[in-house]
Order: C-alpha cells, then sequence, then structure tokens
C-alpha cells in the first residue's frame, strides 16, 4: 500500500479514526481502540469491515493484510466494533502481543 486510508472503527454512536499506511499491524489498530474506549479490552471485543452485502471479521494479522488488498484503491474503510458481552467466543487473543498467534480463541467466561 503506498498511500494512506482512514480506517474508521464504529463503536456504538462513536467513531475513531485511525490513519493506516504501510506496515501498519492489527494489534496497532486493536490498541488504538483500547486506548479511546477504556472498557475494551483485547479479547473481549470484535473489528469488522465493511464488505459488499454484509462484514468480514479481522481475526489475524493476515485478514488484516487481505483487507488492504481488497481495498487498495479506495481511501477509507468502514469497521464495525462489537463487544463480546454474552458470548464465549472471544476474536483476537486476549492480549495484543497473542494477535500474531491466535486466529480465534474460545473461553468461557
Amino acid at each position: 500500500m503506498d498511500s494512506t486510508i482512514m480506517f474508521l472503527c464504529k463503536y456504538g454512536l462513536q467513531i475513531l479514526p485511525v490513519r493506516l499506511s504501510d506496515g501498519d499491524r492489527l494489534k496497532d489498530v486493536l490498541s488504538s481502540i483500547c486506548n479511546k474506549w477504556n472498557n475494551l479490552s483485547v479479547g473481549r471485543f470484535s473489528v469488522s469491515y465493511a464488505y459488499v452485502d454484509g462484514y468480514c471479521a479481522l481475526q489475524n494479522e493476515s485478514v488484516f493484510e487481505n483487507m488492504f488488498f481488497l481495498f487498495s484503491n479506495c481511501d477509507r474503510i468502514n469497521t464495525k466494533v462489537d463487544e463480546n458481552k454474552h458470548s464465549s467466543r472471544l476474536i483476537v487473543g486476549s492480549t495484543i502481543d497473542e494477535v500474531d498467534d491466535v486466529d480465534e480463541v474460545e473461553k468461557v467466561l
């Protein structure tokens, strides 16, 4: 990716714009989300991007890189952040460091 893409994360009625450029990683985005919304912690929420008629979950770095390929000619990506309050499925691990190693983690809350 040669240019900057605005990654717009919507949580409730708020939007967090994150400027992404070459070399940025999913764990950087997750860290920005956790810094913005203190009630969220990695592993307790999921991030999905809008594509065609649905949403694609960002479960790991590979999926994050594929998203850039799909949006290589765009200047923004609309995403949503969903808190996993009542689910036993935790997406993207339980710490930011685990994002590289975990596709999906299942735990009982």
